[in-house]
């Protein structure tokens, strides 16, 4: 479940710029604890010098398989175009056409 989340939403990485060198550095990539990486994410974001790259595009279909299992697939309409009256004879009928 969490592979199909992970493919409809895509693939990303939070990427800062160091304004001295100029060099992008993946932001967290080393964080063990899960304060500490959200803390890093937390002041990249407001540094106005992170960028959020995507390895994997969002997936559409993903997403909307996901939405099918979810939230049941909405039903599909069919429309029929009226092709003329309809004629029921019964088997072994005796009147003669005219």
């Amino acid at each position: 479940m969490q592979a199909q989340i992970d493919n409809a939403m895509g693939i990303k990485h939070l990427m800062m710029r160091d304004p001295k060198t100029g060099k992008f550095e993946r932001v967290a990539k080393d964080a063990t604890d899960p304060k500490v990486a959200e803390a890093q994410i937390d002041a990249a974001l407001t540094s106005g010098n992170s960028f959020w790259i995507y390895t994997k595009d969002p997936s559409v279909q993903a997403f909307t398989d996901l939405m099918n299992r979810a939230l049941d697939k909405p039903t599909e309409q069919v429309q029929l175009q009226e092709q003329g009256a309809i004629e029921i004879r019964w088997k072994g009928s005796t009147e003669l056409e005219g």
